[in-house]
């Protein structure tokens, strides 16, 4: 039943298509109108329908594999690995899988051309089964930064759970065209919308109907609602909220540009300088995982042409609008200290006032071997177009480079959401053990 209900969903979507990139763009202050602004309408629609039909699509899969097998999708396959571990391929499963990849715009991981998505897991992998899970109240707490709604098919698909779920404020708009996506599932009651603010949270959170919370936000949110004032660091205190939270929040992720055995050419040096603006800057660099500090090897020969690569691409970006409240806040903190010429002023004659927040990278902003503090961006999320780039002293190989920078991510960036490391194919195969066991710490 679950699947029909999904797929009346992604019928419903197919016609709420224009709604749905309207309101993303309303919430952001975007006017479709402008054509100054047809850069920022244009990747509305990969943060809100998009993703919504890549998630919703997954549903139906989901239970089509269910229905068929009686388990829900598994690897496409398995290796067993020296340490214990064992590498599960995910994506590509199929011939769509793989054109969708190969095109570089597969929603969830862009494999990019002849790229694979695997997931390392402790031990052999084993089946769950949702219809073996008891059923369940999924409160979630929704995101205000994209129209995302893994949040809410995760829970109706995986974990046998009906959901309950209040939109984030500056979502509203989006989340009343949602409502009526999700129409299906609401009436059947598999899912609830509620609106408003943090009374609403709150009774979600606290309601002992909820079994769990799902909350994508930041940090400071999360130790509000489960700590709630009390000591975390001390392992005697409880915390306030007892039931289970998952949770996504904000983190400085890394970006570790490795080092090549041989020179990279300028077209590549180019595409890597692209690709790194490109994803700092999607929706005015407002993501959870966005990156944020660049990690470089001081004695790589290019550095300084990458760096320089990265600056005119910043430089040559369009004018963006930091929509999200309190954002305004945190980026004049970054300007403040910034030197001149690390702000990034952009080249056309867009202007959102105030609103419009010019790209800014610092470079070697830091190092091991200083007594000086870790800088603001290393210890804080900008959620804004902020790059740092932190240069480590090391020999310019991947076997020499790689250990370093995994020590230093691990232990100098706040967070532990994701990282991002750039290698090239010759160095990937050459050490290839040695990146695996970077990768695994």
């Amino acid at each position: 039943e679950k699947r029909d209900l999904f797929q009346e969903c992604l019928n419903i979507l197919k016609q709420e298509n224009k709604n749905l990139i309207d309101a993303a763009c309303s919430s952001r202050g975007y006017d479709r109108e402008d054509p100054m602004q047809k850069h920022l309408v244009g990747e509305t629609p990969i943060l809100s329908t998009v993703l919504c039909a890549h998630w919703i699509r997954g549903g139906v899969e989901f239970f089509d594999e269910l229905a068929r097998r009686n388990r829900p999708p598994r690897g496409v396959r398995s290796t067993p690995r020296p340490d214990g571990t064992t590498r599960v391929r995910m994506l590509p499963r199929n011939m769509l899988d793989n054109l969708v990849g190969d095109m570089g715009v597969f929603p969830a991981v862009p494999l990019g051309d002849g790229g694979s998505f695997d997931v390392v897991v402790r031990g052999p992998p084993r089946q769950f089964s949702p219809l073996a899970a008891p059923p369940s109240v999924t409160g979630v707490l929704g995101a205000g930064n994209t129209e995302n709604n893994n949040d809410v098919v995760d829970p109706l698909c995986k974990l046998n759970s009906v959901v309950v779920y209040k939109s984030n404020p500056v979502s509203a708009q989006c989340a009343a065209v949602k409502a009526r996506v999700f129409r299906p599932l609401i009436e059947r009651g598999f899912l609830a919308f509620v609106y408003g603010g943090v009374d609403q949270g709150r009774a979600i959170a606290e309601s002992a109907k909820v079994d769990r919370l799902v909350m994508t936000g930041s940090c400071h949110t999360y130790d509000k609602i489960v700590w709630d004032g009390r000591n975390k660091s001390d392992p005697t205190v409880e915390p306030a909220l007892a039931k289970p939270v998952i949770a996504e929040l904000g983190s400085v992720n890394p970006y570790v540009v490795v080092p090549g055995d041989s020179p990279w050419s300028d077209a590549e040096i180019d595409y890597q300088a692209e690709v790194l603006v490109a994803y700092r800057m999607l929706n005015n660099g407002h993501l959870c995982a966005s990156p944020q500090v660049v990690v470089t090897c001081r004695r790589w020969p290019q550095r300084d042409q990458f760096l320089s690569a990265v600056r005119k691409n910043l430089c040559n970006a369009p004018a963006t609008r930091c929509f999200y409240p309190g954002v305004q806040a945190v980026y004049a903190k970054f300007a403040e200290n910034a030197k001149d010429e690390s702000l990034c002023n952009p080249i056309d004659s867009l202007s959102f006032g105030r609103d419009q927040t010019p790209p800014i990278l610092e470079t070697d902003v830091w190092t091991p071997e200083s007594d000086e503090p870790l800088p603001l961006g290393v210890r804080e999320e900008a959620f804004c177009p902020v790059l740092l780039e932190v240069a480590l002293d090391t020999v310019a190989d991947l076997p020499s480079f790689l250990p370093v920078a995994v020590d230093f991510c691990n232990q100098r960036c706040w967070g532990s959401l994701t990282c991002t490391t750039i290698v090239d194919d010759a160095a990937k195969t050459r050490h290839r053990g040695v990146l695996d066991a970077a990768l695994d710490r």
